[in-house]
């Protein structure tokens, strides 16, 4: 009887079959399948708007004994323009500049004496020059805007050199340390109507545009204004001139590279800033809610200082309107008012009806000017405080166009009081103008604004339905959050930049199933096979 191979022997010579055959197909399908390069895009989230101009903006004509230019601004003071040359300054003669700039119409031409120690000076072998330009608020440049100058420089030896450079006109000092400023960040356009500039590097400029973007909106269509703002925002503490008082018991401001000192007038600045349409924020504190609320109140002040010209309504409701229009909600101006309830001292209605001559009671003041104006929204409708503003600027004087409420001064604010305890006051100081409502109260034949025969204006009722929350504005890490239950307008961070897709180099990949799976299933039943014929043999024999 012939014997028949074992079943290990089997196996063993059907891998050493299989096992060449699969990798020689492995690497046949590993370099038929080539990898997608990966490419990434960078997005830049704000403009910086200091940026110098070039090294190849520097142009020399003439005489090769210029070496260069220099500039520090000293803002608002003076700004030092320099020429530096490779000749002692015994050999000049006279060194003329000549300071431009085409859309202000800015032409400076003066005389520098070469003697005059105070502005020519050696500095490491270098002759240097320096023309100190006085800032006029009458007559300076544009910010943010290059502004040429060219230096004519002439030797004893009847040899002239010219060279033409320039700088950015802004309010930057790099060589005060930590008190100066090196850079401006800057969001927004001419075209958007609202432009924020700031100098802090880690300011969230962009959570700052989208809610006073969102506060600009809403101005614009309750006054119809053709509304556009320019902010300068200054961190807390910065000082426009060094605090340096001189025996004139002025103001000065220091040139480093002169070690000469120049009277300083911070009223100067802010003229700059003004005659060009810019408003200038300084910060309080290092809070964003905070500097957030200062540039929303000036943005409402300036649009209603406009929009009611004449018209004066009375200083509790100019106020209370002011802050429904903030972007965020007061809760706590709803427990000052609770507490001077219990207490009765709650201000009187003619109290409100003025600003507040008692500095002890503004705050008592602002609150119940605030709810006031919360407490119509409620009761009347969200748009009612919005259409009766609108009302007393065009027709009615405040107490007639109170009436189309179907209540007067006295019988509001009796009302106001006993809505005070209320769950709808909670609910209430919750919302703001820039949250969509939850709920409506029923609607009850009343008087409305709308004059119309029917009232569906909706109503702040607090439900079951949970009030629309955002989430808390950021603020720096160096400052606890503010302790409130505040609901934040939609908005309120910035979204993520979704990432872009990346886009594979090359014509793209289709993947196809790779044949080492049916090369392992096959061998799996080749193995199977071997390992059953080699039993049935086996029990024959």
């Amino acid at each position: 009887m012939r014997r028949s191979l074992h079943p290990v022997t089997i196996l063993l010579l059907t891998l050493l079959v299989i096992i060449p055959i699969t990798l020689r197909l492995e690497a046949a399908y590993a370099q038929s399948t080539p990898t997608p390069a990966i490419t990434s895009t960078a997005t830049q989230t704000n403009t910086p708007v200091n940026r110098q101009p070039p090294t190849a903006t520097l142009r020399v004509t003439g005489a090769p004994f210029i070496a260069g230019t220099g500039v520090e601004p000293a803002f608002p003071a003076v700004v030092m323009v320099q020429v530096m040359l490779d000749v002692p300054l015994e050999r000049v003669r006279s060194a003329r500049v000549h300071i431009y700039q085409a859309e202000s119409g800015l032409d400076v031409t003066a005389e520098v004496d070469p003697t005059d120690t105070d502005l020519a000076q050696v500095k490491e072998k270098l002759s240097v020059i320096s023309y100190p330009w006085r800032i006029d608020p009458a007559t300076a440049p544009m910010l943010f805007s290059y502004v040429n100058f060219d230096w004519t420089v002439s030797l004893r030896e009847n040899v002239t050199a010219n060279v033409l450079s320039g700088f950015i006109f802004q309010d930057i000092r790099p060589l005060a340390g930590d008190k100066g400023i090196l850079a401006w960040r800057n969001i927004g356009s001419e075209a958007d109507g609202l432009q924020l500039y700031s100098h802090n590097p880690s300011l969230s400029i962009g959570v700052l545009q989208t809610n006073a973007s969102r506060v600009l909106d809403k101005l614009r269509q309750q006054t119809g204004l053709d509304l556009r703002y320019k902010f300068i925002i200054y961190d807390p503490g910065y000082k426009f001139c060094d605090g340096i008082t001189g025996p004139d018991d002025l103001l000065y401001i220091q040139v480093r590279s002169t070690a000469g000192f120049y009277p300083c007038l911070i009223d100067n600045a802010i003229a700059v800033y003004h005659a060009q349409g810019y408003q200038v924020v300084e910060r309080a504190n290092s809070s964003l809610e905070q500097l957030q609320n200062q540039i929303a109140d000036l943005m409402i002040r300036e649009a209603y200082e406009r929009f009611w010209r004449a018209s004066d309504p009375p200083a509790w409701f100019r106020e209370g309107l002011f802050q429904l229009y903030q972007p965020s909600g007061q809760v706590r101006a709803l427990q000052i008012a609770r507490d001077a309830s219990r207490t009765n001292s709650l201000l009187p209605l003619a109290a409100l009806d003025v600003n507040p001559a008692d500095l002890s009671s503004i705050e008592l003041w602002r609150s119940q000017s605030y709810l006031m104006i919360a407490f119509m929204a409620s009761r009347y409708g969200a748009d009612a405080p919005f259409t009766l503003a609108a009302e007393i600027s065009d027709v009615y004087a405040f107490k007639a166009a109170l009436s189309t409420l179907g209540t007067d001064e006295q019988q509001f604010y009796s009302d106001w009081q006993r809505w005070l305890f209320t769950e709808d006051a909670d609910a209430a100081v919750n919302w703001t103008p820039y949250l969509a409502l939850t709920a409506t109260r029923t609607n009850t034949p009343a008087p409305t604004l709308t004059r119309s025969p029917t009232s569906s204006i909706p109503t702040i009722t607090k439900t079951p339905s949970p009030v629309p929350t955002n989430p808390p504005l950021v603020t720096f890490t160096d400052i606890p959050p503010t302790e409130t239950n505040t609901a934040r307008p939609p908005g309120s961070l910035r979204s993520p930049t979704p990432r872009p897709t990346p886009t594979p180099e090359g014509p793209l990949i289709t993947l196809t199933r790779s044949p080492l799976l049916l090369i392992g299933v096959v061998a799996f039943v080749v193995v199977v096979v071997a390992l059953v014929l080699g039993f049935v043999l086996r029990r024959r024999r």
